[in-house]
């Protein structure tokens, strides 16, 4: 399910190879920050990068192990811009 404003939920799916249910996101929501695979996750004041280890893979889903809860929004459209921001605060640009 995607939200306008490129937010999308993150909900729980039956595995085919699990036996349990597992938390899935668009892997468009999906970065490589320093090796790392990482998400924005909606928070009250902004956005937070969250690094998240991946289970299996798909065309259009990553299951996530850990990293995000259920019923957390993610960001699945302009995750370059806060990659891009996230980045310049890591080297300490201040401009």
């Amino acid at each position: 399910l995607v939200r306008s404003r490129g937010l999308g939920d993150v909900y729980k799916r039956q595995g085919e190879e699990r036996k349990e249910p597992t938390l899935a996101i668009p892997r468009s929501a999906i970065t490589d920050i320093e090796g790392k695979a990482c998400v924005f996750v909606k928070e009250a004041d902004g956005f937070e990068k969250r690094e998240v280890e991946l289970g299996l893979v798909g065309v259009d889903r990553a299951e996530i192990v850990r990293g995000v809860r259920e019923g957390e929004l993610v960001v699945v459209e302009g995750v370059f811009t806060l990659k891009s921001i996230a980045m310049k605060g890591a080297m300490g640009d201040d401009d």
